[in-house]
């Protein structure tokens, strides 16, 4: 149970410290913590989609020689928040991420996961990758397609 504080990493880690490796050749970063492999192509920045254009995208995706790529839940898109680093949150090993928003309320920088807002069908989940922060779907988001797990 929380008190609905933000945590650092080590809270929702329990203390496990990232670890991750990147093939550059592949362009592809490997969490070796949970086995997750992550789509850091130049896509992971450029490409914004609806959410059925993103899971489509993720479906169709071929990339470093695998083709069982699809959209990550909110846990595992969450899992790689790094609270260490700011602006963007995320290991600088990743070296694709979708820019810091122009305007202050803007949601440029949002990435769509699978999971749906069970209390609020059709929105679905998504985390920013630069602030850290999780919220509800807008109309277009940044996608960042993963392997393995589930």
């Amino acid at each position: 149970m929380t008190d609905g504080s933000i945590k650092d990493d080590g809270y929702y880690r329990m203390g496990v410290a990232p670890s991750y490796t990147r093939n550059d050749t592949k362009e592809i970063v490997t969490d070796n913590i949970t086995g997750l492999m992550w789509q850091d192509n130049a896509d992971a920045q450029a490409i914004k989609n609806t959410w059925n254009g993103a899971k489509a995208y993720c479906a169709n995706l071929t990339l470093g020689g695998y083709s069982d790529w699809r959209l990550p839940s909110i846990e595992e898109l969450e899992g790689i928040v790094d609270f260490g680093h700011s602006h963007p949150t995320i290991d600088p090993v990743f070296q694709n991420v979708a820019p810091e928003p122009i305007f202050p309320f803007e949601h440029s920088d949002y990435y769509w996961s699978s999971t749906v807002v069970h209390y609020y069908a059709p929105a679905m989940w998504v985390a920013s990758l630069w602030k850290g922060v999780s919220g509800t779907s807008g109309t277009t988001n940044s996608v960042r397609c993963v392997r393995g797990g589930q």
